[in-house]
């Protein structure tokens, strides 16, 4: 319910880019169809964000929420609303549909207006 952790793919029709990329970064290979999907999730997901941060020119926006995600501290009582800020912002940024986020019981939309 309160579960929001940074997630990481690199898509590419070719397994050599993605196994050097592997190599310096670490990551999970996976194979979807043609497709293949290098993956990180959680804190592997922020030290590889942290990595290229200085090199990104699109969704730089992006890995810097990420970052605060992870780096700002509160007390329980704040962290919480913490995290809905940062969602609610990621959220604006990327620009998502309602449909891709406010459907389920665990919807992230239920979450981010219960008091």
């Amino acid at each position: 319910k309160n579960s929001v952790f940074a997630y990481v793919e690199i898509k590419s029709e070719k397994e050599t880019n993605l196994k050097i990329i592997q190599e310096i970064f670490g990551g999970k290979l996976r194979k979807v169809g043609n497709k293949y999907y290098l993956v990180w999730s959680h804190r592997k997901a922020l030290n590889f964000i942290k990595e290229i941060i200085d090199y990104l020119i699109i969704k730089k926006d992006e890995a810097q929420l990420i970052i605060q995600l992870y780096g700002d501290k509160f007390t329980r009582q704040y962290e919480t609303q913490r995290k809905k800020d940062i969602v609610k912002k990621l959220i604006e940024i990327k620009g998502l549909k309602a449909h891709k986020w406010e459907k389920g019981n665990c919807s992230i939309q239920k979450w981010l207006n219960e008091k």
